[in-house]
């Protein structure tokens, strides 16, 4: 299966890494990007693949932090502002003016829901597994976007 990826910027938008299993809102053939609510459903997804017309195949697209990072399969590293002039890209040879990406996944379960935390700090617990599972994924041992 394969939906659309387009971010809103602004730090709404999901990350999605090449090999990430996680619940995501959907609807039809696109990522909810945005705002989401607790009684959304959400489903289950394997992250297969991820392109774009002008930078090809794509590793993993992380949204954290006011500038997006975007990891190439072919090794190159762009950054995206995503606040103050969303989708302009720092220091680069691509230009896109289209920011829709094709995401390949692989259903796992559907009619799930998203996590609820009581307390902020399983909120910063369950952020900092997320930011160290994408690093795995991504086979980097530091990031920018870490706040950590």
């Amino acid at each position: 299966m394969t939906l659309r990826w387009i971010p809103q910027w602004y730090e709404l938008d999901w990350t999605v890494v090449v090999g990430d299993i996680d619940w995501f809102i959907l609807s039809q053939d696109r990522f909810i990007n945005g705002f989401v609510h607790d009684e959304d459903d959400a489903t289950k997804l394997k992250i297969k693949s991820i392109t774009h017309p002008v930078l090809g195949d794509v590793r993993g697209i992380i949204t954290i932090g006011l500038d997006y990072t975007i990891y190439l399969s072919n090794g190159e590293i762009l950054t995206i502002n995503a606040e103050e002039e969303p989708g302009k890209i720092y220091e680069s040879k691509y230009k896109v003016d289209d920011w829709t990406f094709v995401v390949g996944v692989e259903v796992l379960e559907e009619k799930g829901r998203l996590p609820r935390y009581e307390h902020e700090y399983e909120r910063v617990v369950a952020r900092e597994s997320d930011i160290n599972r994408y690093k795995t994924l991504l086979g980097i041992p530091t990031a920018p976007w870490d706040r950590g």
